[in-house]
Formats: structure tokens, sequence, C-alpha cells
């Protein structure tokens, strides 16, 4: 969803804009047939369309959100989709904006530094991920083989045992990053469902 752009993609979309058309010596032409020029192609520009999209955007689905409770959307993001919900939070304008894209924004950040795991099948047809407790996003599996402690858990375990620190994605999970001695505690609770003994 482009118009969900936070104003550093609109700010760095129309840079590459007005730099292609300098180079190209012509214009560029939006969605409503008009022509602008790079001197039109300003940040300033740039920023009114990021509000005026985002705006617009965030709050069909804001309304849409008020009008059906439970519902949630899913934005794509690489292979995958993130769900989003906007429970709790209110419509933007003008003034705030910037700071709802910014949140939103951090929403994410964690989920693009992650390790995406790969799937495998076993032979009596499970499927199976690794996890190395960093933060990783693996798809819907039946097994987690966790490398710390040289496990195989069933996946119904590592939810139940993680809690809300393990989060369904709608279609794969973001597993989030444990430390051997800090978490100790619960890596022994997850050692506790090994299946591979």
């Amino acid at each position: 969803m482009l118009a969900l752009a936070g104003p550093a993609d609109w700010d760095l979309a129309f840079s590459i804009l007005r730099k292609a058309v300098k180079k190209g010596g012509g214009s560029v032409t939006d969605d409503n047939g008009e022509n602008h020029s790079p001197a039109q192609l300003s940040d300033r520009a740039a920023r009114a369309c990021a509000e005026q999209w985002f705006v617009f955007t965030y709050n069909s689905l804001w309304k849409n959100q008020q009008q059906k409770p439970d519902a949630c959307f899913q934005i794509p993001m690489g292979h995958f989709r993130i769900p989003l919900s906007l429970k709790g939070m209110s419509a933007c304008d003008a003034s705030n904006w910037v700071e709802v894209a910014e949140d939103l924004a951090g929403r994410f950040e964690r989920y693009l530094a992650a390790f995406v795991g790969s799937v495998m099948r076993l032979d009596d047809g499970q499927t199976m991920a690794t996890w190395a407790l960093i933060p990783t996003i693996i798809q819907h599996v039946d097994l987690l083989c966790i490398d710390f402690k040289d496990i195989m858990v069933p996946i119904d375990h590592v939810k139940k045992v993680l809690g809300d620190r393990m989060e369904d994605l709608g279609g794969t999970y973001f597993l989030p990053e444990l430390d051997s001695k800090r978490d100790r505690a619960l890596l022994q609770k997850l050692a506790l469902g090994n299946v591979d003994k």
C-alpha cells in the first residue's frame, strides 16, 4: 500500500523522479493526466502528496475498523503479509499524520530485520523450521528445531510457552530474540516439549 508510505518514502520517490526527469529532459505525468516538471517535484510537493494519500488511506482503514472492530488488514511486506489492526488508534489529519505514520513504521521495523526461516518437510510429512533465538519469521509449521538447545519442539508447545512474545502474522509467525542467560527459565520450559529424545 504505497498510500501508507511515510514522508521519507515520498521524499525519496520525488527525488528519484526529479533526477530522472531532469536527465531525460521531459516531465512526469500523474494519475490525473497532469504533467509535472522537475521544479514541480519539490520536497514540499512530496510532503503534500504524502500527507494527502496517507491521511485518506489511513482514515479509510480506520473507519472500516470502527465499523468492523475485529477486522485486520493484511499489509504486503516482502513475500509475506503483516496483519494491521488499528484498534486503540484514532483518526489522523494534517496535524498528526506524521506521528501516526511513524507509529505504524515502528510496528513493522522489528519484522524488517528478522531472519526469514526456510521450511523443511520431514519423512513423516510434518513440516519443520529452525530458530537460532534471533528475531525470525517462519511459515506455519508443525515442529520447531531450536538451535541453541538442539531440540525439536511442537509449534503448539512453543506458542504456549512464549505466549504473546510469539506473534501469529496470519500464515507466518514472528519469533523474538531470546538470550540464553536472561531467558534461561523460558528455554528450560521450551526444552520440556522436546520430541527428539
